[in-house]
Parts: structure tokens; C-alpha cells; sequence
């Protein structure tokens, strides 16, 4: 079992199966097996030969409303059966206070604009667990308050176990109203798992109002580990906005934030609880702010622990700006091995200073994307394994000869480069 591996989840009360593939809440449907299952019940949709369940939009309310305590659907694996909200609704609203659980099953298309504007393809009064799923092209929209969760809110917790929300986006219309959480929303705690955020983005149409967190947009406690967060935008925080305060804690393990860009400032992470990064990468985010703004690849607000990690090549309009944070903040002394190249705080004494030389964002192995070393990287043999990790993010050996890498990826005896190393080209490294 990998690194941070889950157990199966306990057997359902009851297990219902979906037979018809229509809309019309006839007797089979996935609407009705929803509106009369009990509580704690399996939804079954791996039988059917459908590839596409298209809510109907002519209900007068098209979403699925999910009125249980708990209720798990299971479908036949997310390439091939998509639950399609048709771009007039969200697809699935839970009401009840437990746990909406979702495995191998695509959820798309959702569109939701009201006087609460959350989840635009999911929202759950309780809990979310999603496992080997995808959520899609999700929309939330408000235009007298903050639009919240473009793919996914829960007022609870939200699990991700190998899966991906992407090319979702929440929108501000409204002259006060702003978009926050452009894949995810999560009041509760949040924790991702092999799995992907990516291309999604929060949204303000008025130059007064600014959006927020790209990616993620977490309440409480937070835990990601062997996941790629790339591609997000949002004008504060592109990729991860962590905001529990103090007596809440994110660990970050075997991950890459990478590419996210912010309009004004903070492309990559941004936490204001205790902070333990490990063998992560945060590389090539963006943040545009006027003048010279920290901590475009990170930015914390409360002292953080920083392991074994690459934070390097992340800019801002003023240059090269990877690590910030606020004052009197500090990389706690615990921290060593890692290579941060430009940095408002002091870091460890043992801290590289060098370009990393990474490959590009690609597929190297394993379930996300990831960036490669190349050969010639200073992060070769100088990093640590304090987190105790058998595989790297892309489940190859953590330790693959005498020392462990410094970043997310280690790398490996007999590997070349995919590409020609190109340093300096516009002022930041492994450009």
C-alpha cells in the first residue's frame, strides 16, 4: 500500500442498483434510486451501458438533491460514465450532514447561479469523499455575494483519493460579489491523496473586488500528499489558500504546486496555520503584484517546517520571489536540505541557493504530473527522508542510491533529460 493509503470503507447499509440510463425519475433511474434509498445506501451504476446520465433540465430543481444522512454512488470507473449536469444546474446537492461518497464516477457540467452560490457541481452540507473520480467544467456564479466552489463546497470535510478536479471556476459577477475557491471549498478539513487540481480558477468582474485561491480555498486542517496542484488562477493565491488560524495544521508530503499564477499576489501557497512541507516541489507560480511583493511560490503567516523541498523559480513582477512572509515569521530551526533560491526570511544554514534545474511539468510515472530532475541538479543526493517515505510522488524508490533528492520527484540511476537545460532565460531559474 502507498504512502498515505486509505482503508476501504465499511460496508453500506443497502445497496441499490441503477438500470436506466434516462432523467425521468421513473422507477431505475438514478433519480429515483436516490430520492428512495435509505440512508447509508450503495447507489450501483456500474451495470449500465450508458456513457453519459444528462440531468434533465426541465425539473424544477435539476441538481440531485441528495437528502440522506449519507449516501455512497458508485459507477464503473470516471472515462466511462459521466453524471452531466448540462450546464443548467449543479449535479449533486446534499443536504444531509453526513458523508456524500463518490467512487469511480465523472461528474461535469455543473452550473449554479442563486442567492447562496456554492459548489458548482457538487455541495454538501456535510461531507465529501471522492475516490478514482473526476469533476469537470463546473461553474459557480454569485452576484451579491462571494460565488464559492466552482467544482466542489462541503460545509464538512472533502477527501480526495486519485482523483482530479479541473477546469471548474468561481465568478463574481456582481459590483461586491467575488469568486473564492475555483476548484474547492472546504470549511471542514481537506485532504488530497494522489490526486489533481488543476486548470481551475476564481474569477471577480469588478477592478474593487479581488478573488481568491485558484485551487483550494481550506478552512481547517490540511493534508495533501502525492498530489500535483498546477495550472490555477485567481487575482490573491493561484493555486492553495490555507486559512484555519492557530490550532490548525497543514502538512504538504511527496507534492508539486506548480505553474499557478495570481493576478496581484501569492501564485503557488499561501497558509496562515503551522506549515510542515516535505519532499515537495513548488516551482514556476506566478504573482503580478505592483512593485516587489514575497513569497510568489509560498507565503506563510505562522512559522513553518520546510523538509527536503524545492521552492525555486517562482516570480514576480519584480523577479525572482520563491519563499515570504509576514513579520517577526519564521522557517522554523528543525528545517534543513532544502534549495530555495530567492527569499525575504532567512533559511536553514544547509539551504542550496542554486537553480534546480527541473524538467517541465509532464507525466514521469505515477498518477500525477510531476517535475523530473535533471541530471545535472543540485537537488541530486542532498535532500532527507525525515518524513519516513518509501516512494517518491511518482512511486518510484524515495532513496534510489545513498541519499535521498531534495524535492518530489528522486531521481533515479540510468534516467536522462527530456530536454536541453536552459538557465536564466528571463531572469528566473530553469526558465
Amino acid at each position: 500500500m502507498p504512502d498515505g493509503a486509505k482503508p476501504a470503507p465499511q460496508k453500506p447499509a443497502a445497496v441499490d442498483t441503477v438500470t436506466s440510463c434516462a432523467d425521468d425519475g421513473s422507477v431505475g433511474t438514478l433519480r429515483y434510486e436516490i430520492n428512495n434509498a435509505p440512508s447509508g445506501a450503495l447507489i450501483d451504476l456500474s451495470t449500465l451501458a450508458c456513457s453519459t446520465i444528462t440531468l434533465d433540465g426541465s425539473w424544477p430543481a435539476s441538481e440531485l438533491q441528495v437528502m440522506q444522512y449519507s449516501l455512497y454512488l458508485k459507477g464503473p470507473g470516471d472515462r466511462h460514465l459521466t453524471i452531466d449536469g448540462g450546464g443548467h444546474s449543479s449535479v449533486l446537492r446534499h443536504l444531509g450532514s453526513g458523508t456524500l461518497g463518490i467512487t469511480d464516477l465523472a461528474i461535469a457540467n455543473g452550473y449554479y447561479v442563486g442567492s447562496q452560490p456554492n459548489g458548482g457541481c457538487i455541495y454538501s452540507a456535510g461531507n465529501v469523499a471522492l475516490v478514482r473520480s473526476v469533476v469537470s467544467n463546473c461553474t459557480v456564479g454569485g452576484n451579491s455575494t462571494s460565488a464559492r466552489g466552482g467544482g466542489i463546497l462541503t460545509k464538512g470535510n472533502l477527501t480526495l483519493t486519485s482523483s482530479t478536479v479541473t477546469n471548474s471556476r468561481a465568478v463574481g459577477t456582481g459590483p461586491m460579489a467575488v469568486g473564492d475557491g475555483g476548484g474547492v471549498f472546504v470549511f471542514g478539513d481537506f485532504r488530497a491523496d494522489y490526486s489533481t487540481l488543476s486548470d481551475n480558477g476564481a474569477y471577480a468582474k469588478y477592478a474593487n473586488t479581488e478573488s481568491v485561491a485558484g485551487a483550494v480555498h481550506a478552512l481547517s486542517n490540511v493534508t495533501i500528499a502525492g498530489s500535483t496542484i498546477s495550472g490555477n488562477r485567481a487575482d490573491l493565491v493561484g493555486g492553495i489558500g490555507i486559512e484555519g488560524g492557530p490550532g490548525h495544521a497543514a502538512i504538504v508530503t511527496n507534492s508539486t504546486v506548480s505553474s499557478n499564477t495570481a493576478s496581484l499576489r501569492f501564485g503557488g501557497l499561501w497558509t496562515n496555520v503551522a506549515l510542515k512541507l516535505s519532499n515537495t516541489t513548488i516551482a514556476f507560480n506566478s504573482a503580478f503584484a505592483s512593485g516587489s511583493f514575497p513569497g510568489a511560490g509560498l507565503y506563510f503567516t505562522w512559522p513553518a517546517t520546510l523538509q527536503s523541498s524545492i521552492i525555486a523559480a517562482n516570480r514576480s513582477e519584480a523577479g525572482p520571489s520563491d519563499v515570504g512572509a509576514s513579520s517577526a515569521v519564521t522557517i522554523t530551526g528543525t528545517s534543513s536540505n532544502n534549495l530555495i533560491v530567492a527569499s525575504n526570511v532567512s533559511p536553514p544554514n544547509d539551504t542550496i541557493r542554486d537553480c534546480p534545474r527541473l524538467q517541465p511539468l509532464a507525466n514521469n510515472g505515477g498518477p500525477t504530473l510531476t517535475h523530473a530532475l535533471s541530471q545535472a541538479s543540485p537537488a541530486i543526493e542532498n535532500g532527507n527522508n525525515s518524513a519516513g517515505l518509501v516512494t517518491d510522488q511518482r512511486f518510484e524508490s524515495r532513496v534510489a542510491s545513498a541519499w535521498t533528492d531534495i524535492g518530489a520527484v528522486e531521481w533515479q540511476p540510468g534516467e536522462t533529460d527530456e530536454r536541453v537545460f536552459v538557465n536564466g532565460f528571463d531572469g528566473v531559474c530553469d526558465r
